[in-house]
C-alpha cells in the first residue's frame, strides 16, 4: 500500500515546527527539549519527502530551505543582537552566537540527515554541515569582523594600560583598595573588581589586599577581647559577656565580608579562598587562656540554654546557629569544640536547662552536615 504523498508546503511546515522549537531552546525561551518521538517525526518527514516519486521528490527544495532556515535565523535574530552590542559585550555576544550556531548546525544536520546521505552525495553538493557554517561566515563574519577586530584591539590596549598602572591604582592613599575596604565603599570595590578582572592575574593582588584587610580586622577583634580579659585582675579568663561579644563580633565580621565576596567580588573563588585564610588566622588565636573552640562552644550553650544572656526568637536562634557552624569551619581543632560542646550539652540535658529540643536537634544536624556523622555520633547518642 502506497503511503500518502506529503506536499511541499505541508512537509516543510512540519520541519519548520522543529526548527522553531530548536531556535526557542537556543534563545533560552521556555520550550521542552526534543525527545525521541519528535526527533523521529522530523527525520521521517524529511526521508519521506526525499523518497517520493517525481514530481513529489522534494530533495532539492529541502536542501534550499535548509539553507534558508539559517539565513532567516541569522538575519532576524543573530545580527540584530550583535548590532546593538559594542566592545567587550560584542565579543561576548559573538562567542555566544557562534556556539549556538554550531549547535543549530549539528541538530539540523540530524533532522535532514537523509539529504546528506543520498541526495547531496549523488549531486556532489556541499554537505549540510558546510552549508550551515558558511551561512555564518557570509552573513555574520563578513559584517561583524571589522568591529570584532577593533574590539579585540581596544581590549588589548586597555589591558596593557591597566597592567602598567594597576599597582598605583590599588595603592592610592584615598582611593586604593585598602581605602575602599576601610570605608566600606562597596560600589567602588565592585568597579575595581570589574576593572582588574580584565587583566591576566589582575585579581591576585586585590584578593591579597582583601585577605590582609580581613585578617587585620579580625586581629583587632581578638586584641579587644584580650584587653578586656586582662583588665579583670581577679579573673584572667574571659567573662561570659565578653566571650559572647567576641564570638558575636566574629560572626558579624564573617557576615559582612562574605557579603563582599558574593556581591562586590562576584563570588570569585580567589576571594572565597582569601576570606577562608583570613578567618583561619584569627579564629585559632587563644584569648586569655581560652581557645576559640571553647569560646564558640560557650556561645552556643548560651544560645541554647534557658536563661541565656541573649533573648532571641526562634528564627533568630536558627540563623545564629547557622552562623556558629560557619565559624566552626575555620577552627582547626574541631575535636576540641566537640569535647566542650558535649560537656555543655550533657549539663543542659542533665539539669533540664535546654530551652528548645528542636534547636538542639537543629544544630546537631548542621554540625553533622558540616563535619560528618562521626563528629556528631556521640552527641546524638546523648
Amino acid at each position: 500500500m502506497d503511503r500518502p504523498v506529503i506536499m511541499l508546503d505541508h512537509g516543510w511546515g512540519l520541519m519548520q515546527t522543529g526548527i522553531t522549537k530548536l531556535i526557542k531552546i537556543l534563545e533560552g525561551l521556555p520550550e521542552p527539549q526534543f525527545n525521541s518521538d519528535s526527533y523521529m517525526m522530523l527525520y521521517t518527514t524529511c526521508y519521506n519527502m526525499c523518497t517520493q516519486k517525481p514530481p513529489h521528490d522534494y530533495s532539492q527544495q529541502l536542501y534550499e530551505k535548509y539553507k534558508e532556515a539559517f539565513e532567516n535565523y541569522i538575519n532576524e535574530t543573530v545580527l540584530p543582537s550583535l548590532r546593538e552590542k559594542h566592545d567587550e559585550f560584542l565579543l561576548r555576544e559573538l562567542e555566544k552566537r557562534w556556539i549556538n550556531h554550531k549547535i543549530m548546525v549539528r541538530w539540523l544536520s540530524r533532522f535532514f540527515f537523509y539529504l546528506d546521505r543520498y541526495f547531496i552525495a549523488r549531486r556532489s553538493l556541499p554537505p549540510l554541515n558546510d552549508v550551515g557554517l558558511l551561512c555564518f561566515r557570509k552573513l555574520v563574519y563578513e559584517e561583524i569582523n571589522v568591529r570584532a577586530r577593533e574590539a579585540v584591539i581596544s581590549l588589548q590596549v586597555q589591558e596593557q594600560l591597566l597592567s602598567k598602572v594597576s599597582q598605583q591604582l590599588l595603592e592610592k592613599e584615598h582611593s586604593g583598595c585598602y581605602a575602599l575596604l576601610r570605608e566600606d565603599k562597596t560600589e567602588d570595590l565592585t568597579r575595581m573588581y570589574n576593572l582588574f578582572s580584565k587583566i591576566p592575574k589582575g585579581l591576585d593582588p586585590v584578593s591579597l589586599m582583601f585577605k590582609q584587610h580581613v585578617t587585620s580586622e579580625g586581629i583587632a577583634v581578638v586584641n579587644q577581647a584580650e584587653d578586656a580579659a586582662n583588665s579583670r585582675k581577679e579573673n584572667r579568663n574571659v567573662s561570659g559577656s565578653q566571650e559572647q561579644m567576641f564570638i558575636r563580633k566574629v560572626i558579624d565580621l564573617h557576615e559582612k565580608y562574605m557579603l563582599y565576596v558574593t556581591t562586590c567580588f562576584a563570588g570569585h573563588t580567589l576571594f572565597h579562598k582569601a576570606l577562608k585564610e583570613a578567618f583561619e588566622v584569627f579564629c585559632n588565636k587563644v584569648i586569655a587562656g581560652s581557645s576559640s573552640a571553647e569560646l564558640l562552644s560557650n556561645f552556643s550553650d548560651n544560645i541554647l540554654k534557658k536563661g541565656g544572656s541573649e533573648k532571641l526568637d526562634d528564627d533568630v536562634i536558627e540563623d545564629t546557629l547557622d552562623k556558629v557552624v560557619k565559624v566552626l569551619a575555620y577552627i582547626s581543632d574541631k575535636d576540641l569544640f566537640a569535647e566542650f560542646y558535649r560537656k555543655k550539652l550533657a549539663r543542659r540535658l542533665l539539669f533540664g536547662t535546654s530551652a528548645n529540643d528542636d534547636h538542639e536537634r537543629s544544630i546537631l544536624s548542621k554540625l553533622k552536615q558540616q563535619c560528618g556523622g562521626q563528629f556528631t555520633s556521640k552527641m546524638e547518642g546523648m
